[in-house]
């Protein structure tokens, strides 16, 4: 019984840590916060963690960041042949779209929240791999010095904006239905912007 309740206390405590972490960031999050979240004194949370770093890395383990990278990255190689078929669904879209919906607040966390830890480079790297995505669905005569820095800023609003999906959409369905019509939207865009960049 005592392990039943430990293992009680501490799903408590990593569901409040995740929501903690996603609404307010690593920086902006408290353990007192953390404590209060999940219904018992901060004392008694620092008997299980000592202290928030410690708490982030149980929460927000490596594996899933590596796991998200690594989706990421195969998204990004579809990429090119998704914006031929005008935003059709794939295999790899699937597969994000089922990471979101399994570590969905983990992605909040890691996507807008991470700063201040190790994982502060991980949107930097996945923007990277989808500027370079972009740049590779043109022409190589058609980028200019100035669409490098446009590709940046689109491929950070877009974090930003899968970030707040994430975590105002809980259920299965407004997930995937927020997340579908985000993506229709931005293939369309890109398409058009591809389009105008080739041609110009």
């Amino acid at each position: 019984m005592p392990q039943v309740l430990k293992d009680d206390v501490r799903s408590r405590i990593r569901v409040a840590a995740l929501r903690a972490f996603a609404v307010h960031g690593y920086a902006g999050a408290t353990m007192a916060g953390v404590a209060a979240e999940a219904g018992m004194a901060p004392a008694n949370l620092y008997r299980y963690y000592r202290n928030k770093q410690e708490l982030y890395d149980a929460v927000v383990p490596d594996e899933v960041v590596n796991a998200l990278e690594e989706v990421v990255g195969r998204r990004v190689e579809d990429f090119a042949a998704l914006v031929k078929r005008d935003g059709t669904t794939t295999d790899v879209a699937d597969e994000m779209m089922q990471f979101w919906l399994q570590y969905r607040l983990e992605s909040v966390v890691i996507l807008s929240g991470a700063a201040g830890t190790r994982h502060a480079d991980v949107v930097a790297r996945i923007n990277s791999l989808s500027v370079d995505a972009l740049v590779n669905a043109l022409p190589a005569d058609a980028v200019a010095p100035g669409d490098l820095d446009l590709f940046e800023s689109i491929w950070t609003n877009t974090s930003r904006t899968i970030a707040r999906i994430l975590l105002h959409n809980e259920t299965e369905a407004d997930l995937r239905a927020t997340i579908t019509s985000f993506w229709r939207y931005q293939v369309a865009g890109l398409t058009a912007l591809l389009r105008h960049l080739a041609q110009r």
